[in-house]
């Protein structure tokens, strides 16, 4: 009998914690929450279990953002649902963990406009084209993505300033293997010809190493820039080597 009264006493505490968090509004749990200082959440509404919150930064806005979490894992402190980010940017769409301070992110799909997204910092080159394409899992910490696989595709890309130039459709087949996350790049044959591979290396380390080759009909402009970015070789094609940190362009 008196184990059956701890029980009893148990369940129905964790019913009234259960209310009492879900009934928490959403933006006093983001005026806690460990919010980057270069996001501005504005017009939150519903609350810690469901909501939303339009979200932007010094560039102005990045969409609005939707979340849905499980109700167990929150209760025991741990972050676990769907989210959804819409905007002006395109849409993006996934499942969503908190876990060994990481995020983890999982069946991403998205479609998103990159005119909209490079447009918005003047230190960004301005191209078009429609990013879109799904991750199958992906993982975010202090110290960079540590993992990454899926398939991304660019498509009608282009260049907007300063000459507006058709650059044609690319691919990228990603994952992630003994802690390095390799991206395959294909494109199409017209009019500009892309192949090799992007690494990236203790979260933020990357090296790229890519051939890159305009055809016979493409505009003068773009056949010309190709020798601006790397080194000419024999059969007419450019070979182009970058590496870096990616914090140099999150900090820009």
């Amino acid at each position: 009998m008196r184990s059956a009264l701890v029980g009893y006493t148990a369940f129905f505490l964790v019913i009234v914690v259960a209310f009492l968090v879900a009934g928490i509004p959403a933006e006093l749990a983001l005026r806690q929450a460990p919010v980057p200082e270069s996001l501005e959440p504005s017009d939150t509404r519903g609350t810690v279990w469901a909501g939303s919150s339009r979200l932007s930064d010094s560039n102005g806005s990045l969409g609005t953002v939707h979340w849905s979490l499980k109700p167990l894992p929150l209760l025991l402190g741990r972050v676990v649902g769907d989210i959804r980010l819409s905007g002006v940017l395109g849409d993006v769409s996934g499942r969503v963990a908190l876990r060994d301070d990481r995020l983890h992110l999982s069946d991403v799909d998205l479609s998103l406009d990159m005119h909209a997204i490079t447009s918005r910092s003047p230190s960004m080159l301005p191209i078009r084209g429609q990013l879109a394409g799904s991750i199958e899992r992906a993982s975010l910490g202090t110290a960079g993505i540590n993992a990454l696989d899926g398939r991304l595709s660019l498509r009608q890309a282009g260049t907007t300033f300063p000459v507006a130039l058709a650059l044609g459709d690319f691919s990228a087949d990603i994952s992630t293997r003994d802690q390095t996350i390799t991206a395959i790049i294909t494109s199409s044959e017209h009019p500009l010809f892309v192949s090799g591979e992007i690494s990236l290396r203790d979260g933020d380390r990357y090296e790229a190493t890519l051939l890159l080759r305009a055809d016979d009909a493409a505009d003068p402009a773009l056949k010309d820039g190709l020798g601006l970015v790397g080194r000419p070789q024999a059969d007419g094609s450019v070979r182009l080597t970058r590496r870096g940190s990616l914090q140099q362009w999150w900090t820009r």
